[in-house]
């Protein structure tokens, strides 16, 4: 069984900036101790704002919306929840026995990832997409160089299985993993179309990608250039 790990990336600062058309607050379940749904994805976006609702619905018909507002849980924009009952709707939801464990949440995590660590126990995956472009189907996670060099770049395990499980279950959408150690040195790939490798130390296990210069063409009109995907994400890039 797979223990509840603690919060450490929690204060680690974009080096894309802002989006537009974007979504950084989408949460991907897989509850893979469940009876029923071990394989299955699960979406929460954890959100307040309209417009970004409304696209992340069009995209995630069963998308369930949380949002904290004070000590309580406003679950799909009218359901009150304590932390009591999210945790048993979600297990509920799941069909997952609870197996207690848990760790404490940064004060840099959101409400809903200190949640998940502190009372949602053991048996599941979460994880957080970086952006989600709404407007162009395209996930970007963005993550420092592998430590073997800067032409490989790493996915936790548990997160490279829930994305490829994303792409099994959403043909049309495209996940980038951009790279980068100074905010300057850019480099991708298109997890969709490259083949990762298996590497594992100590404490952690990762999927290994090999790592393109930002300025090759990626398709037939999206590319990346020296001003940080601006022709990629084109009028998603606030600060260009």
């Amino acid at each position: 069984m797979t223990k509840v790990k603690s919060e450490l990336y929690g204060s680690r600062k974009t080096f894309l900036g802002e989006l537009k058309n974007s979504s950084k607050n989408l949460w991907i379940l897989n509850p893979f101790n469940s009876k029923k749904y071990s394989k299955e994805l699960f979406y929460f976006l954890e959100s307040n704002d309209e417009k970004e609702i409304i696209n992340i619905e069009k995209d995630f018909k069963k998308v369930i919306v949380i949002f904290k507002e004070n000590d309580t849980w406003l679950v799909n924009r009218k359901k009150i929840m304590t932390n009591k009952e999210l945790k048993n709707y979600i297990l509920t939801l799941t069909e997952t026995d609870f197996k207690s464990d848990s760790q404490q949440g940064s004060k840099f995590s959101s409400n809903f990832s200190s949640f998940f660590r502190e009372e949602m126990g053991q048996g599941f995956n979460l994880t957080n997409i970086d952006f989600y472009l709404y407007d162009k189907k395209i996930v970007i996670e963005e993550k420092s160089f592998f430590k073997d060099g800067e032409e490989k770049g790493g996915l936790y395990y548990g997160q490279f299985k829930i994305l490829n499980s994303l792409l099994e279950t959403n043909k049309d959408i495209k996940i980038y993993l951009v790279c980068s150690n100074n905010g300057k040195n850019f480099k991708y790939t298109n997890i969709n179309e490259q083949k990762p490798t298996f590497f594992e130390d100590e404490k952690t296990k990762y999927m290994i990608f090999k790592l393109k210069n930002l300025n090759e063409k990626i398709g037939k009109d999206l590319n990346f250039d020296k001003q940080l995907l601006k022709s990629l994400i084109q009028d998603n890039y606030v600060n260009i």
